[in-house]
This record gives C-alpha cells, structure tokens and sequence, in this order.
C-alpha cells in the first residue's frame, strides 16, 4: 500500500473533540448533521472519534455550520517540519547522506522536507524521527527538535490505520 502524504495535525485529539462537541451542541442527531454537511454517518462518526481525518471541505463546513473553532484544525506546515529535521540534524553533526543510509528516505527527499518543499509521508516520518531520536540517545544528547518531531508522528500515529 502506499503511504499518502497527509496533513500533521497539532492537536488530533483536541480537533476530535472539537467536531464532537460542536455537532452536540447543534441539537441535531448525526445522521441530520451528516446530512447537512454531504458526508456520510460513517464517515463523521470517524472523524468525531479521531480515527479518521476530516477532508478540508468538512473542515469548513463544521467551522461555517456548526460553529467549530477553526483553530482545532491546526496543522504542522512542512517548513516547520523541515526545519525540525534541519535543526535536529545540525544539533547531531549528521549529513543528509547518513541519515538517508540510515532510514532508507532519500537524501533528495530530506533536502525536500528539510526545504519545506514537502511533506513527508507517514513512513518517512517515522523513519527519520526514530532514526533521530536513536542518535540523540546513543551520543547522549538531549535533541529537542528530534524529540518534537517524534511527538508530532505519535500524535499523528492514529492515522496511519485507515484501511
């Protein structure tokens, strides 16, 4: 299967519970809601329960109808990202080649991220995060932007499930 690149959010609980509480608020039931907003029962069920993530259209509707804090859908941009990967690299005196060797990501593909050209995959994510955190481990280091970064791809884990 392969792996999509998707949206990092900052808080994946906290936009879960967000979209819960505003379609409680509304009074109606979840098959009215979902009516409401074009998707599916399922589909808004996922979302409310943080297994799946809302598509931006769903995003703004919730915003738009239902009152939902815009800023629950909070996300990681990937300059951000890569400039974790960036920071975290330079604290461990890795090159882009090592760290590429060492997880299997390109090195083209982490000049990418690090640029804040892309986004990486969930795969990718992990991959470097751990890789990064077992550096700072093995050299004793306290590495905050690796440590960041694999709280971003646990947060964010839930995700990586969907069928």
């Amino acid at each position: 299967m392969k792996s999509r690149r998707l949206a990092l959010w900052r808080s994946p609980r906290l936009m879960s519970s967000e979209v819960s509480r505003a379609l409680a608020s509304s009074g109606m039931s979840r098959e009215e809601a979902a009516s409401k907003l074009g998707v599916s029962v399922s589909y808004l069920n996922r979302v409310a329960a943080g297994t799946k993530q809302p598509s931006e259209e769903l995003e703004r509707a919730l915003v738009a109808a239902f009152g939902a804090d815009p800023r629950a859908f909070a996300r990681w941009e990937p300059a951000e990202v890569g400039s974790m990967v960036r920071v975290a690299r330079a604290e461990l005196g890795i090159t882009a080649k090592y760290l590429s060797e060492l997880t299997g990501v390109s090195r083209r593909e982490i000049c990418h991220i690090e640029k804040g050209r892309l986004t990486p995959t969930r795969a990718s994510l992990s991959r470097l995060s751990s890789a990064l955190v077992a550096i700072a481990d093995e050299k004793g280091l306290v590495c905050e932007s690796s440590r960041d970064l694999a709280a971003i791809e646990h947060a964010n884990r839930i995700y990586g499930r969907q069928a």
